[in-house]
């Protein structure tokens, strides 16, 4: 019922059930609407996607739109490409499973070294900001604490005790900026050096600081650079591709245009030709019909008249024969006499004359009947003859 329903929409003309119910339904309407149909067997016949597409788009005037389904079918070529552009090559499940397995173990680990990194580099420095007001023996004292592993809760311990001699200076208020500005912005302020024996100061802090500023600079501007030009090439590979497709889908639809003309040019012309085949074909049926009728007729008329012209001859042999044998007495008793010569003649004379009308008469009835058998006999053939060839036209 769906495939009536597609096909009436696709074309409502055609699938009317006026039009349907011109069509057989059992074996025997089939055989009758064959012969009686010229069929071509060298048509395509269209299936359900090409109803789909006389419904998606179609045009009354001229039946499918090529230009619509061509956009269509390039804006879903366009964004199939591009997905699978984004998309790649997929792993498969079991893949993806140890894949995720990896990278939560590796996070795991590097969250917990980069913690335990952490934690250190932190207590250090806040050690270090704490005792910036202590002489060198008690920041040694930090420092060499710090690095034997102690945590910040035994530098806080250690460094409580002691006190502020002098004021901060300018120096510290810029350390504690870089500090927290590092801290709430999360970059990382390694120092490249952390020996306990080395001396170390503000500025020397600030300079290891600078130059792990710059080494994250220098690592990270690079690919960016790279990644633009990257999507530059993208760029202008895609628009290059976008032009050859666009190119190669205005030739295929010229040549579609033009193929769908010459086809239904030539489809009308087929179409008018077989129609006037038709109308000869019905006009010259109808004229053996008539011939046929028209022969029938004189035949039996023939018939008729040969009947009763034989009923007629046996009327007339009956009536002749009691005659002559009622005769022939008469004409031994008036042999006896001298005087019955002349009508002994005038006897014999017509009986020679009834004879002559006789073979006559059936001479010409046989002609007759011989040009009657002739005349059907050609009729025979003429007519075995056109049911040949109209049987040969409908195959």
């Amino acid at each position: 019922m769906g495939g009536l329903k597609l096909l009436r929409a696709a074309n409502p003309k055609l699938f009317s059930d006026p039009e349907c119910d011109k069509y057989p339904t059992s074996y025997d309407e089939l055989s009758v609407f064959l012969k009686r149909e010229q069929v071509y067997s060298g048509a395509e016949l269209a299936t359900e996607l090409d109803y789909l597409d006389s419904v998606l788009y179609g045009d009354r005037e001229r039946g499918i739109d090529l230009d619509r389904k061509l956009r269509v079918e390039y804006a879903m070529f366009k964004a199939t490409t591009m997905q699978n552009e984004r998309a790649g090559p997929g792993p498969s499940l079991d893949e993806l499973v140890v894949l995720n397995e990896q990278i939560q173990n590796a996070h795991k680990q590097r969250t917990s070294e980069i913690t335990q990194k952490q934690n250190a580099f932190y207590a250090a420095l806040m050690a270090l900001l704490q005792s910036v007001s202590l002489d060198q023996a008690a920041l040694q004292s930090i420092l060499t604490a710090a690095e034997g592993g102690r945590d910040c809760d035994d530098l806080e311990k250690s460094s409580s005790g002691m006190s502020r001699s002098i004021q901060p200076s300018p120096l510290d208020e810029v350390t504690s900026y870089l500090i927290s500005g590092a801290l709430q912005h999360g970059v990382e302020l390694k120092p490249s050096t952390l020996e306990p024996e080395s001396p170390r100061d503000d500025i020397t802090f600030f300079k290891e600081c600078i130059d792990s500023l710059l080494r994250n600079v220098g690592l990270t501007q690079p690919p960016a650079e790279n990644q633009d030009r990257d999507n530059d090439r993208k760029d202008e590979t895609g628009d290059s591709d976008v032009a050859v497709a666009l190119k190669d889908l205005q030739l295929a639809h010229s040549f579609l245009t033009k193929k769908f003309e010459g086809d239904r040019n030539e489809y009308l012309h087929s179409i008018d030709k077989l129609t006037r085949t038709n109308k000869e074909l019905s006009h010259e049926l109808l004229t053996y019909h008539s011939e046929l009728t028209t022969v029938k007729e004189n035949c039996d008329a023939l018939t008729k008249e040969r009947e009763e012209l034989k009923s007629q001859l046996e009327y007339h042999t009956s009536l002749n024969t009691p005659t002559l044998v009622a005769s022939s007495p008469v004409s031994n008793a008036s042999a006896s006499s001298a005087a019955s010569g002349s009508k002994s003649y005038s006897i014999g004379v017509m009986r020679s004359e009834f004879k002559k009308v006789l073979t006559d008469t059936q001479n010409r009835y046989e002609k007759e009947l011989q040009e009657e058998r002739e005349l059907r006999k050609q009729l025979e053939q003429e007519l075995s003859s056109f049911r040949t060839r109209r049987s040969g036209h409908n195959l």
